[in-house]
């Protein structure tokens, strides 16, 4: 990867935006979650703080997400299984969930594995707004790749956010990481009740579908998150596109087009169209053949599979859906289910809505809670 302009901000730097956010941080020591103690303050925007944490006993180390986001009590079961769900997979770049509950005010609270690297909106920063071209398309096959992974072993992300992701360009296996792949549905969701979410930017990877919620997540729509958010990195504002009707092709494509300069070659315009399309039935199957063919169409050289092959690959089969969908609605009406924090028995790749949601996330103006 090469060497931005200019380094993106170091945490608690006078230049970021967000250091009014850093000043509500927890001090070093204090806990976050079972016994996960803050070693230093990694970052914060406004889904809320990330620390690097250990466990003071095995000296464990991890990354704890203390959210702008409340957790009713009959709220929390529900919180704490679906953010273990990741633990199910074994998937190189998916942070395993260490723990999860509420912490101080009910703020929902996760500790992941610990990954390293700069998030890709800092990386963005760095590049003033846009990425180098081919980095960028790197960036997005190996991204599909390990979705690719994840959606093979039934976990999907749902909620793609450039500042949810890792990448640590000194890992020699795994440069990219989701770090929020536990959370960021959960996140959104949330976001989506609060008055300003409507033109919010944070909703620009989310499928159409999803806006409508017709579906919440699967493997099409993290497709479609994946191409929102490569044309966000090779400097497109999400909201332009959300303003553009879904049914001008001309706009859509001279849109894209733009993004597409600087030496990328011109057939990435219809690949990136496909990932972006409107319609669930017109966007790339899998992410594996997203992958497929912006590699193709980068020159790397890559051997298309033939169509026939695009719907060979089943995400879960269907006892384990049913299985998980009678999960949620016993966990929906209250049921006890003792869900412990750890590996997942069964996979929930479609997320049946239910009555309880966490809610209260921070307002995109300044950190104002609401409590629906």
């Amino acid at each position: 990867m090469p060497s931005p302009p200019r380094n993106p901000p170091e945490p608690g730097s006078t230049g970021d935006a967000n250091a009014a956010l850093r000043d509500a941080a927890l001090p070093r020591g204090a806990v976050v979650c079972a016994g996960y103690r803050v070693e230093k303050l990694r970052g914060a925007d406004r889904s809320g703080h990330t620390y690097e944490v250990v466990e003071p006993r095995t000296g464990a180390r991890g990354l704890g997400y203390v959210l702008w986001l409340r957790l009713r009590e009959r709220a929390l079961e529900r919180w704490t299984y679906e953010t273990t769900q990741v633990n199910r997979v074994d998937v190189a770049g998916i942070p395993r969930t260490l723990a999860a509950g509420a912490g101080d005010g009910g703020r929902a609270v996760v500790v992941t594995e610990h990954a390293a690297g700069d998030t890709l909106d800092e990386l963005r920063r760095a590049w003033g707004g846009r990425l180098p071209g081919p980095t960028a398309i790197d960036f997005a096959a190996e991204m599909l790749d390990t979705l690719e992974a994840a959606h093979g072993q039934g976990v999907v992300h749902g909620a793609l956010r450039a500042e949810g992701i890792l990448v640590d360009p000194e890992s020699a296996k795994q440069r990219i990481f989701f770090a929020d792949i536990a959370f960021g549905r959960l996140l959104i969701e949330s976001y989506r009740r609060m008055p300003a979410a409507s033109a919010s930017p944070l909703l620009g990877t989310l499928a159409p579908e999803q806006l409508s919620s017709e579906v919440i997540a699967d493997a099409r729509t993290d497709v479609y998150g994946i191409g929102a958010l490569t044309l966000a990195l090779l400097g497109g504002d999400l909201g332009e596109l959300s303003a553009i009707d879904p049914g001008d092709e001309a706009s859509r494509r001279a849109w894209v087009a733009e993004r597409v300069r600087d030496g990328l070659p011109s057939t990435l315009v219809d690949v990136l169209l496909r990932g972006i399309a409107p319609a669930r039935s017109d966007r790339f199957p899998a992410a594996w053949v997203f992958a497929d063919e912006l590699r193709h169409a980068l020159g790397g050289g890559v051997e298309r599979r033939s169509p026939a092959d695009e719907e060979s690959r089943s995400i879960v089969t269907v006892d384990k859906l049913v299985e998980a969908m009678i999960h949620e609605a016993r966990v929906s009406m209250g049921e006890p289910t003792g869900a412990p924090v750890g590996p997942a028995p069964v996979a929930a790749p479609h997320a049946v809505p239910v009555a309880e949601r966490p809610v209260g996330i921070m307002d995109v103006a300044g950190v104002t809670e609401e409590d629906t």
